[in-house]
């Protein structure tokens, strides 16, 4: 099992500005904008059989920590909430110079906040917009005097909240890139499927139960299986490895 990526530098610059900020005063506002808001970032996505989460097998604690890297979203998301009161707002949109550019028509309106960030110096922004379906987030940062804006989240869900994205970018690329990690959602009845991907191909895949806690988790390298996961709702569960082939199961077992 490869290990979970090293998000240290990344959240580190999230939780910088987190920690920096308090949340924004209530503002009077005739848009939904003002009060738009990721759901991701209210609570852990993924909820486990307590079982689960204290085993001392190993599978059922990798199986655990896997899903705690997925839960890791909130602390990126925590970001779009951390509004300084003093913040200035406007209307005006704002593109990074590491966006391809958006097709401005598919946005009804923007909110845009901006404010200094008072260890660096620089300038930080959140924008959250709208189409007919959907909210869009953003998360900007503009170095002490410079006139360029560098995007490093962007997220966008449904307005039913029956699915969504999270991308996040190396803020220290200043032109057209990948996203570092990739989180992807969908809720259906009682159901939630969460996928992580990152830019060296690997790929996790979630999914879980929300009313019964049991769930999986899969594990791929170039979109090849080389890993399953299972638990159930009183925490019992199986795994398996497989081949190169990605379908061969070369061992397994179960807690």
């Amino acid at each position: 099992m490869k290990p979970k990526k090293n998000l240290l530098p990344v959240f580190g610059l999230m939780m910088l500005f987190a920690s920096c900020s308090k949340k924004s005063d209530p503002q009077p506002s005739s848009s939904s904008l003002a009060s738009a808001q990721l759901s991701m970032s209210t609570a852990q996505p993924i909820a486990v059989p307590n079982a689960l989460s204290t085993s001392s097998d190993i599978h059922a604690q990798e199986a655990y920590s896997l899903v705690t890297s997925a839960n890791d979203l909130t602390s990126l998301t925590a970001s779009f909430d951390n509004i300084p009161s003093g913040a200035s707002k406007s209307s005006t949109a704002i593109v990074g110079v590491n966006v391809g550019g958006r097709i401005a028509a598919t946005q009804q309106s923007y909110l845009v906040y901006t404010w200094t960030d008072p260890q660096s110096g620089g300038s930080v922004a959140y924008q959250v917009s709208e189409t007919t379906d959907s909210y869009t987030f953003e998360l900007f940062y503009k170095k002490s005097g410079s006139s360029d804006w560098i995007r490093y989240l962007d997220a966008e869900e449904k307005k039913d909240k029956s699915s969504g994205f999270l991308k996040v970018f190396d803020p220290s690329i200043t032109k057209v890139s990948s996203p570092v990690f990739y989180y992807t959602w969908t809720r259906g009845t009682n159901t939630l499927n969460f996928v992580i991907t990152d830019d060296t191909n690997y790929k996790l895949v979630i999914n879980s139960n929300t009313q019964t806690k049991a769930g999986d988790v899969e594990s791929y390298t170039n979109n090849v299986l080389g890993e399953k996961l299972t638990w159930d709702n009183q925490g019992h569960g199986t795994w398996a490895l497989y081949d190169s082939d990605g379908i061969t199961v070369a061992s397994n077992g179960t807690w």
